[in-house]
């Protein structure tokens, strides 16, 4: 069973999925640019991805991003998020 992400890595996520450098995203959260590349290694490992790209791709599929505002995905539903959740949500057909 993967582990649930954080608040934070969840915002970071989201926003390194919506195309933010880690620099940018170090702004947005008032972070060091370190702090913001350890999170992202732990999202990386928790949903079981190695990009950015795998991880854009992986919110912009799941649940709780379908079922979010258009261009946002609450840091709170990401947290929810595990690996097998999202990848049964990409395997689901549409």
């Amino acid at each position: 069973m993967s582990e649930a992400l954080t608040l934070t890595e969840a915002r970071v996520a989201r926003l390194v999925a919506e195309g933010q450098t880690n620099d940018d995203v170090s702004v947005s959260l008032a972070m060091q640019p370190k702090a913001v590349e350890s999170h992202l290694v732990r999202v990386y490992r928790k949903l079981g991805i190695r990009s950015r790209t795998e991880l854009a791709l992986l919110l912009a599929t799941a649940p709780a991003a379908r079922s979010a505002e258009p261009g946002e995905v609450g840091a709170a539903a990401l947290a929810a998020l595990t690996h097998e959740r999202i990848v049964e949500a990409v395997e689901r057909p549409a």
